[in-house]
Parts: C-alpha cells; sequence; structure tokens
C-alpha cells in the first residue's frame, strides 16, 4: 500500500530524513519509534503532501502510485488521510459537521462513527471546540475514516490522553486495524504501539530506519528500546 524508498527531506534548517526506505503492506499497522526529533512527523508529512518538509529525492508510491512532490489535496484524493498530532478539528463546526465536511463514498459514513465513538453521537451539534482533548481525539480520527482512506497516518494519537481515554482509543484502533485497513502509526506511548502493530520500524538519528522487526522481538530484548527509543516498555 505503501512504498518510500531512499526519501531524502527536510527544512531550512537541515536535512532530517537522509535515504529513509519502508513499507506498509494493505492491511498492516506498521508503529513507527524513535526518539524526538527523528523524523517521525517529518515522514508523515512528506508521504500526505504536507509543505514543509521539501522532499529532495527518493520516492513515495501509494497503491503503485508516484505521489512524490504532489500536493497534499491531490495525495488526499489517492486515498492517504492524516490524524495530525495536536487534532486540529475545526473549532467552530459541529461534530457532525466536522464529520461531513471529510466525506467521500466507502464502508465508513457517519452510522459506522457513531458506532465506533458513542460519545461522538452525545456531541454531534455540539462545536467542536467545546469537546474534551479526548472526544477531539475521537473527532479527529473518525474524520480521516470518513474520507475512506487506503491508508491511514495517525502522529501521536495517544498524546495528552487520560489514562481511561488512551484505553478506550487503544481499543477502537485494535478494531479500525481488525477490518483490514493500512495504517502509519507515529508513537512515544511503547505499549500502545506494541500492542497494536503488525511490525515495528524505529528511526535512528542517521535519519534512517535504525530497526525493523516484529513487535515481539522488542517485547522480548528491552535494550533495544533503551538503545534506540530511550525508553523501556512501560514507559511513556
Amino acid at each position: 500500500m505503501l512504498d518510500v524508498r531512499d526519501l531524502t527531506a527536510g527544512y531550512a534548517t537541515g536535512t532530517v530524513l537522509r535515504g529513509l526506505s519502508l513499507t506498509v503492506a494493505a492491511g498492516e499497522l506498521l508503529a513507527l519509534l524513535g526518539r524526538n526529533g527523528m523524523g517521525k512527523t517529518t515522514l508523515l508529512r512528506a508521504v500526505c503532501g504536507l509543505r514543509p518538509p521539501a522532499p529532495t529525492g527518493g520516492s513515495v508510491r501509494v497503491a503503485g502510485e508516484e505521489v512524490t512532490g504532489l500536493p497534499a489535496y491531490q495525495v488526499a484524493r489517492r486515498g492517504v488521510s492524516l490524524v495530525p498530532q495536536g487534532r486540529r478539528v475545526f473549532g467552530s463546526l459541529t461534530v457532525e459537521e466536522n464529520l461531513r465536511i471529510a466525506a467521500r463514498p466507502g464502508d465508513w459514513d457517519l452510522d459506522g462513527v457513531w458506532e465506533l465513538f458513542p460519545r461522538l453521537v452525545e456531541r454531534r451539534g455540539q462545536p467542536a471546540a467545546t469537546l474534551s482533548g479526548g472526544e477531539q481525539q475521537m473527532l479527529a480520527i473518525g474524520r480521516s475514516l470518513m474520507t475512506n482512506p487506503r491508508l491511514l497516518l495517525m502522529d501521536e494519537p495517544s498524546e495528552g490522553l487520560a489514562p481511561a481515554v488512551l484505553d478506550l482509543i487503544t481499543d477502537r484502533l485494535g478494531q479500525i486495524r481488525g477490518q483490514g485497513q493500512a495504517v502509519l502509526l507515529a508513537e512515544q506511548n511503547v505499549d500502545l504501539a506494541l500492542a497494536l502493530a503488525d511490525r515495528v520500524c524505529i528511526l535512528g538519528e542517521a535519519g534512517t530506519v535504525a530497526w525493523s522487526g516484529p513487535p515481539a522481538t522488542l517485547r522480548d530484548d528491552p535494550p533495544i528500546l533503551r538503545e534506540l527509543v530511550g525508553l523501556e516498555k512501560g514507559a511513556r
């Protein structure tokens, strides 16, 4: 579904990704780990066409189609949707308007999002700005699903969530994964990433993938997490 080859990208202040390569198969959830500043958000932005960063080399393909250099709206039309860090819901629009504005034909519709997040049904007429942080995260995920994406990109969906809300979001992401959605998940929460991922990639200081493999290996070999992420399983 996603094929990134030798991607180089960065900002005016310097290059962040240096020849990075990874793939996400159809129906796979790939978790992206790494210390802050290693390029997780940069990679997601480069994949979905947001600027900056500006790719200066390499290739990004979605379902076999080259999307490198395309503007974000054209990448979105090819089936890529981003749940951004910080949620970024449309605060002046109601919950339902946030969802309807993103709707594209497919299996996901309002009823499906209401079923996934019943709390949003109770808030459907409220301005999104009045929601709690957890409710805004539910809305941001629901809004992306309403685009019926081929590939769902998620940037730190656990950020700032209370434990009870985090448990709910983790459960719902598991449901989404179980329905065969291809997902590239950038996370700092190791427990969440290992619970959901089919495969894990860790970005290193060289701007490339420093380690890739099954989550079970990281569970059984905590030194990898200490060395490359600076965390152990159970840390936030």
